[in-house]
C-alpha cells in the first residue's frame, strides 16, 4: 500500500523496483487507498519516482479492507493459492516516524519473497511505520 506524498513511500520506490527485477514471476502490485488522489497526481508520482511496477487505486478501499491495511507503506506478501505469506515492513530502514537506521540489517520483504515457495515458512508479521490510512 502506497500513497503519492508519503515520503517513506516515495523512498521505497527503488527498493520496489529492484525486487520486481529480482523476483520477475512475482507481480508487485502499489495500490493506493481512497479517492484523495487524483489520477494527474498518481502520473506525476510515477514519473518522478520512476515506478517501474503497476500501481492501482482502491478508491473504494474493497481491498484495504479486506486485507486490514492500515498504513503507506504496508506491504501484504499473498502467494498463488491466497495464502498470506508476509505482511509489514519492507525493511527495518525506518524504526518510527523520522527515525531512520543508518544500515539496514533486516530484508523483510526480501526475505520473504526469497521463501515464497519454501513449504512451511513461517508466516512473519512486522508493524509497518508509515502514513495511516486515513478515511477519504
Amino acid at each position: 500500500f502506497l500513497s503519492p506524498e508519503c515520503p517513506l513511500c516515495q523512498n521505497y520506490v527503488a527498493e520496489l523496483n529492484a525486487l520486481k527485477l529480482k523476483y520477475p514471476n512475482v507481480e508487485i502490485l502499489g495500490l493506493i487507498p481512497g479517492n484523495a488522489y487524483k489520477l494527474k497526481e498518481i502520473s506525476a508520482f510515477k514519473d518522478e519516482y520512476k515506478v517501474g511496477f503497476t500501481l492501482l487505486v482502491d478508491d473504494l478501499k474493497l481491498l484495504t479492507s479486506a486485507l486490514n491495511a492500515t498504513t503507506t507503506p504496508e506491504v501484504i506478501l499473498i502467494d498463488k493459492q491466497g495464502a498470506l505469506k508476509y505482511r509489514g515492513l519492507i525493511d527495518n530502514w525506518a524504526e518510527s516516524l523520522g527515525v531512520k537506521r543508518k544500515v539496514i540489517t533486516s530484508h523483510y520483504l526480501n526475505d520473504a519473497l526469497a521463501n515464497l515457495t519454501t513449504p512451511n515458512y513461517p508466516v512473519k508479521i512486522t508493524k509497518p511505520v508509515g502514513c495511516l490510512i486515513n478515511d477519504k
